[in-house]
């Protein structure tokens, strides 16, 4: 399945469950899904490309469905405050059913705790922080990439291979880079 078909099935299922069976009648019916991505970044840039081009191609074979995903795009502009912003008017103004995004660890902190209070979904492809997935957390996040252990243990395992006994870490002062430090304790 190509990165563009699954980003849309995976964002189509969540989205199903989120709306109750009681909306749906004989009619059309649209549900509304946020998308908020740094539009200024390639990750973002390819991300809105394949959402719309997945939307496009998956509507053009099924013709006959009558629930329409209406995904509303925002442009975190790679800053927190922004991104929480776009939640914010995503939520309130256009009552979204779930958000997509956004991109890094420390924009969707703040935006998984918007969403948890709104009982809003939120998806991230690409938030790695293992912070976000804490169990006790909420249940209103769902990340579908891996978190950074999985880059610390593929480190580990060249220092052992090349059996090296000390090995000095170098990272950014983020949720990101303190995501790892605190795996490779």
């Amino acid at each position: 399945m190509k990165m563009k078909d699954y980003l849309f099935l995976l964002s189509f299922i969540l989205v199903m469950r989120c709306v109750s069976c009681e909306q749906y009648s004989a009619s059309n019916h649209t549900v509304k899904v946020g998308v908020i991505l740094d539009l200024n970044s390639s990750v973002g840039r390819t991300a809105y490309c394949f959402i719309r081009a997945a939307s496009s191609d998956f509507y053009a074979k099924h013709a006959d469905y009558r629930t329409r995903i209406n995904f509303l795009f925002r442009d975190s502009r790679n800053d927190v405050v922004a991104a929480a912003s776009a939640a914010l008017d995503l939520m309130k103004n256009e009552q979204v059913h779930a958000i997509i995004g956004p991109q890094s660890s420390s924009q969707a902190k703040f935006v998984i705790e918007l969403g948890t209070k709104a009982n809003v979904p939120i998806i991230s492809f690409s938030a790695t922080s293992p912070f976000l997935s804490l169990s006790d957390q909420t249940d209103f996040f769902i990340r579908t990439t891996h978190d950074d252990s999985f880059q610390v243990k593929a480190i580990a395992d060249i220092v052992i291979a090349y059996g090296w006994r000390a090995v000095t870490p170098i990272y950014e002062d983020t949720d990101f880079g303190n995501g790892l430090d605190s795996i490779s304790h």
